[in-house]
């Protein structure tokens, strides 16, 4: 445990678990300037960056620490996902779909992380890949649904009226009600 090593029982833990990462970050970090190779550290000063929002800062950081979890490269891309959404920063969606791939590398059926991937990937124009993420997403049974309704997207987008109607009804059939879908029936 991190803040045991700190000398100050469960200070940066805890502050991080109540989402006090201001505290967790001054914690840790005053930690790792005197312990520059702490994992432990490294990895509360980056997921506390992440967490307000610091996300070029927390991508660095990933760089430092061997074997980073994906759900660490998923917080960080989270990041950056906000980021390039609220500025319109094409950079920070193409820094998230990057992490993704990196996430898919380490876990090739975690099918969020290919929805997101596929998302991202829609959004930077980039649709022949989108509809790659988006075909191995369909292998998995339980996300068939959402990515029959991307790739009939990405058709539709295109002017594929065939394709699109393809995919779409592909998504009536597995959710004839339309109740699993953010989409608007």
């Amino acid at each position: 445990m991190l803040s045991e090593r700190l000398g100050k029982p469960d200070v940066a833990e805890k502050a991080y678990r109540r989402s006090d990462w201001g505290a967790a970050y001054g914690v840790a970090e005053a930690y790792r300037r005197d312990h520059p190779t702490s994992r432990e550290a490294t990895l509360l000063v980056m997921r506390s960056l992440a967490q307000v929002g610091r996300c070029e800062a927390a991508l660095n950081l990933s760089g430092q620490v061997v074997d980073v979890e994906p759900d660490d490269l998923r917080l960080i891309a989270s990041c950056l996902v906000a980021q390039g959404v609220r500025s319109g920063s094409s950079q920070a969606l193409e820094a998230a779909a990057e992490l993704y791939r990196r996430i898919l590398e380490m876990k090739p059926a975690d099918g969020d992380g290919l929805k997101q991937r596929a998302a991202l990937l829609v959004q930077l124009d980039r649709p022949i890949e989108a509809v790659e993420e988006a075909l191995k997403l369909a292998e998995i049974p339980a996300h068939a649904r959402s990515a029959h309704a991307i790739m009939g997207t990405i058709h539709y987008g295109r002017g594929d009226y065939t394709q699109a109607s393809e995919h779409l009804l592909k998504v009536l059939e597995l959710d004839p009600e339309l109740k699993l879908g953010p989409e608007s029936p």
